[in-house]
Formats: C-alpha cells, structure tokens, sequence
C-alpha cells in the first residue's frame, strides 16, 4: 500500500455506518443523590452515513434516514461517480 500511496493515483475508501440517537436530551450531569433520568424517552429516527475518503483529503458524505441496502449504496455510488468524473 505504502508503494501505492507513491503513485500518481487515488485511493477510495469506503464505508457506512449509522447513528442511533441523535437526541441527547436523556443524557445530563446531575447529584449523586437525585437519579439520571428523565420521564419522557424521546423516539428519534435512526440516521445512516455512507462516507468516501481519498488520499488526497476528499471527503463525500451522504446521511440519509433509511437502511443501508443495495439499493441506497448503488444510488450513492452513483453520485459519487458523477461528483468525481
């Protein structure tokens, strides 16, 4: 790889990852004495990110509210390939 890095060509790395919560509300500092928690659990929606990488500092994000399949990964790659051509 390091051979690689010394030619003039880019490197892409891909991946996907999702975020669970992303409301934080629940989350508090308090006494040690009073409980950490609050009555209403707040239900947000899971969000998914795709995001490339180059070795040349490009970075191509996408966040999306759906389950990463085949179908979301083919339309992102699909941008992908049009931003980079």
């Amino acid at each position: 790889m390091i051979d690689t890095l010394l030619l003039p060509v880019r490197i892409i790395n891909i991946d996907e990852t999702w975020l669970n919560e992303t409301s934080f509300l629940r989350k508090m500092w308090c006494p040690s004495y009073s409980p950490a928690t609050v009555a209403l659990k707040s239900v947000s929606p899971r969000i998914s990110m795709i995001a490339a990488l180059d070795n040349e500092g490009g970075v191509y994000y996408s966040l999306t509210q759906a389950n990463t399949d085949q179908n979301v990964m083919m339309v992102y790659l699909q941008y992908l390939i049009g931003k980079l051509d």
